[in-house]
This record gives structure tokens, sequence and C-alpha cells, in this order.
């Protein structure tokens, strides 16, 4: 089994899908690489990674765009590819056992956020 864990930015909000009647809550983290070479030139990678969680998760809710989380879980690499480009490329999936906040989301007014609770729409 691939156990893969990741540190990262979300590029955007918590995605909540169904297909065909099953859920299932997706999210795409970014993870940059720094380096530089023998001539001390700074060089960059962003990478971006797909993460598939549980609908049920409690923290789906604080999963906003420039959080910063802790992932982990077993991953599943794919190729395709694209018609932008009209080349392949490689990309990657975990399947979340664990996620974690590494930073506070950008939080709605607690007033806003106490009326979706008591309306149902978080946790």
């Amino acid at each position: 089994m691939l156990k893969i864990d990741v540190i990262g930015f979300l590029g955007a909000d918590v995605e909540i899908k169904d297909v065909n009647g099953k859920k299932f809550a997706n999210a795409r983290v970014a993870h940059t690489r720094k380096w530089k070479d023998a001539n001390a030139v700074a060089h960059e990678a962003t990478q971006w990674i797909d993460l598939s969680l549980s609908p049920e998760a409690k923290v789906l809710p604080f999963l906003k765009k420039g959080t910063q989380v802790y992932a982990r879980g077993s991953g599943e690499f794919r190729a395709y590819s694209s018609a932008v480009d009209k080349c392949y490329k490689a990309g990657v999936t975990i399947y979340c056992d664990e996620v974690v906040l590494l930073t506070a989301p950008k939080m709605k007014e607690e007033s806003q956020l106490q009326k979706e609770v008591k309306d149902g729409k978080v946790f």
C-alpha cells in the first residue's frame, strides 16, 4: 500500500460531488518545492495534488481556499492527455485518512456562521 503525506495550501474551497448517488468531497492542495542549483540560481516548482475525503468529515466546513493543511492517506497516480497542451500529464490523488488544519481559514462573520450551524449547513 502506498501512503502519502503532504503539506500545502488549498487552491479552492472544498467541493462535494454526487456521482450515481454516491457523495464524495474533493479539494486540491498545492505543494511548492524551492531549491538552488549549483550556480545559486533559485528555482521553484509547484505540484497540485487532488484530495478525496469523506463527505461526512467534520473538517469540511473549514477547508477554504488559502488554508494550509496536512493530509495523509493512500495514493493513486494517474496519467492523462491534456486537450489544451496536447501532451501527456500525470496526477496524484490522495484518499485521505486524516486532514489537519495548519492555519485558520478566513471564516464568515460569527453571526452568519451561527445561522448556518442552526440551519444544519455546517457539520
